[in-house]
């Protein structure tokens, strides 16, 4: 995941804009088949590693999920369930093990806790506070079956979500980035 964004972003750590000596040398170019061929390639070399998105019918319209280094946009009209869906996507990374970071720039933490709880627990949120013990011990039983999702907020540029997505990616292993507003 790091790798990647530092190929998508041109920024090393630290630096806010491309110098010279990180600037890509100019465009890469291939034709279709060349690409598809090598594509080919990788599937029959068993290089491929795709992540399912947790959407089946999303999943299957992208061949199957989203590729290292590919980037999806989930774009829709405003409180259309954005920010219900990149939460989906990060509660299925993490159920199959794979450690992922939230930039959340739509909800705050402790949104995006109460919106786990409804996921991971059947209790009625008018129960959760009568069932506080209760409730810990199936979101406990919950994350001790899930992978880590580190959750920032307040990145405010794209470089620092950048920096952000990286240090996630060494200290905690992130395979998976969702941003969640994009603008």
């Amino acid at each position: 995941l790091r790798e990647q964004i530092e190929a998508m972003d041109g920024c090393p750590p630290g630096e806010s804009e491309p110098t010279a000596d990180t600037r890509p040398a100019g465009p890469r170019r291939t034709t279709l088949a060349a690409a598809t061929a090598d594509y080919m390639d990788q599937l029959a070399a068993g290089k491929t590693s795709l992540i399912s998105l947790g959407l089946p019918d999303v999943d299957y319209a992208i061949g199957g999920g989203v590729a290292t280094g590919e980037m999806i946009i989930l774009a829709a009209r405003p409180s259309h369930g954005k920010s219900a869906v990149a939460l989906q996507v990060i509660h299925h990374a993490t159920a199959n093990g794979i450690p992922a970071v939230l930039i959340s720039e739509e909800m705050s933490p402790l949104a995006l806790g109460k919106r786990t709880i409804q996921f991971a627990t059947p209790e009625y949120e008018e129960h959760w506070q009568d069932r506080a013990d209760q409730v810990r011990g199936t979101l406990d039983a919950h994350f001790a079956r899930r992978a880590t999702c580190r959750v920032v907020e307040g990145c405010g540029t794209a470089k620092a979500a950048c920096d952000e997505i990286r240090r996630a990616a060494d200290e905690d292993g992130a395979r998976l980035a969702v941003v969640d507003y994009a603008q």
